[in-house]
């Protein structure tokens, strides 16, 4: 089976890849190429260290993966256009799509601000995927994803069903914010933590019994 391009003829460049929402066979094999043929691989979430342990990637000895130290999107632009210094290959490697939130966006605006080349390598995202492994039917009903960053708005929660991405020490602020913007308490909540891993735990809940004590 023939790769799915070349490596040694690729360009010095940074590569923003998803890793998808967890479990390794969801990644996809354009992510695979990328993470395989790397010489350097950037995270920013502990989930993707674990993740590129993962014997079934195969990646090479030779790939290194670093932390990145800068909390905001342009320091994290800027660690990318250095890494790429003595390196041909750059992986930006986020959790889930790199562009669904926003971050990767900037980031790589960054990177071609300071003159570099970019790639993009979709992943499959969590808002999704994570519903669909618990059971949920998101085919015959409006669906919003709403990530956390968005509940502060007045408008974060409206009258359809939506998917939130959030964290577990965050529940109580999601319900605050759904009461707040009219929800009912009694209406039927199904949280999900682990998605898609051998490990995800999926709970049906209200509302008004949303909070972290939950997965304890």
């Amino acid at each position: 089976m023939s790769a799915l391009h070349d490596p040694d003829s690729e360009p010095s460049r940074v590569t923003f890849v998803g890793a998808g929402p967890g479990d390794p066979m969801l990644l996809t094999l354009g992510a695979l190429q990328a993470l395989r043929t790397a010489d350097v691989v950037l995270v920013d979430d502990p989930r993707l260290v674990s993740l590129l342990t993962e014997p079934i990637l195969g990646l090479p000895e030779s790939v290194t993966v670093r932390r990145l130290s800068g909390a905001a999107a342009p320091d994290r632009a800027a660690e990318c256009v250095h890494a790429l210094e003595g390196a041909g290959q750059v992986v930006r490697l986020f959790w889930g799509d790199p562009f669904l939130d926003g971050r990767g966006a900037v980031e790589a605006a960054g990177c071609v601000a300071s003159g570099v080349d970019i790639h993009v390598i979709p992943g499959i995202s969590p808002q999704t995927a994570v519903p669909e492994f618990a059971g949920v039917d998101l085919s015959n009903t409006c669906v919003e994803l709403v990530p956390s960053a968005g509940l502060a708005r007045s408008d974060g929660f409206s009258g359809a069903n939506q998917v939130v991405s959030s964290t577990v020490a965050a529940l109580d602020d999601v319900a605050a914010c759904a009461l707040h913007a009219g929800r009912s308490a009694d209406q039927v909540v199904i949280a999900t933590v682990n998605g898609t891993t051998t490990r995800q735990q999926t709970l049906r809940t209200t509302l008004g019994r949303l909070t972290p004590a939950l997965f304890d």
